[in-house]
């Protein structure tokens, strides 16, 4: 599990993941086709897409492997998420 944070200063308009500007924020590295959980809070006063380039989200519910995939899905303000992934796409 992988647990991101997303902040901000909304004044200006500045999205960030755990405290970094989203351009400088560390890539995640992933092994090619390990599946990964990821932890996303939006501690934003707004509603915040994520999208991982080259890469669908499962979103985690009962229906396990028949779950629904998305490119890109909107977390809510002051919500946790907990989507999936595989790896199985190479380069950033």
């Amino acid at each position: 599990m992988l647990n991101v944070e997303q902040s901000g200063n909304m004044k200006r308009y500045v999205c960030s993941i755990d405290n970094k500007v989203v351009l400088e924020a560390d890539k995640i590295l992933v092994k090619k086709n390990k599946n990964l959980r990821l932890i996303i809070y939006n501690g934003l006063m707004t509603r915040h897409p994520m999208h991982l380039h080259g890469h669908h989200f499962r979103l985690m519910n009962v229906n396990g492997n028949y779950a629904p995939q998305k490119n890109i899905i909107e977390i809510t303000p002051v919500e946790t998420d907990k989507p999936g992934f595989n790896g199985n796409a190479a380069g950033d």
